[in-house]
């Protein structure tokens, strides 16, 4: 870091104190004068005009069902860049080098079980992965081949 770069404004962890942006003290990390606490950056509050964020659960393609990840590489999905789903499985999937990505809700099933009847189409796994991935606060899943597996999901060998 350049001795002109200032550093963010922080706030003690404990007693509260807060410190205008500086160019040497304090640093996030440091020791509060209370001796207490340790100083935090005080990170901007996202605003109107700020981009939307969205998490991305990453796992191995190996959770895939061997009849789910057939249908996908023989191409049996619409491009989802041209904005389509396909009409016989109605679900997006982006396809990425070594794996694919999707969004978690579309293979959820209600909670009344009176749900889109298009998830019967596919695996129960992946119903359960999605419900997984929503779980864990994310929205989309990427299953890319060289990620790790998550002890609890099925796994498959294909």
């Amino acid at each position: 870091m350049s001795s002109t770069a200032k550093l963010p404004p922080c706030r003690c962890d404990t007693c509260g104190r807060e410190e205008p942006p500086g160019t040497w003290w304090p640093k996030p990390g440091d020791l509060c004068n209370c001796r207490k606490g340790r100083y935090r950056a005080i990170l901007p509050t996202p605003s109107a005009g700020d981009p939307e964020v969205r998490r991305t659960l990453v796992l191995s393609t190996q959770h895939l069902h061997g009849d789910d990840a057939a249908r996908l590489n023989n191409g049996e999905v619409a491009d989802p860049s041209a904005g389509e789903t396909d009409p016989a499985f109605g679900r997006s999937f982006v396809s990425v080098p070594y794996g694919w990505m999707t969004r978690a809700a579309d293979f959820v099933d209600s909670e009344d079980g009176n749900g889109d009847e298009e998830c019967d189409l596919w695996s129960t796994d992946m119903e359960a992965v999605c419900r997984y991935a929503l779980a864990h606060g994310c929205s989309h899943i990427l299953f890319d081949r060289d990620a790790d597996t998550v002890d609890g999901l099925a796994t498959h060998e294909w």
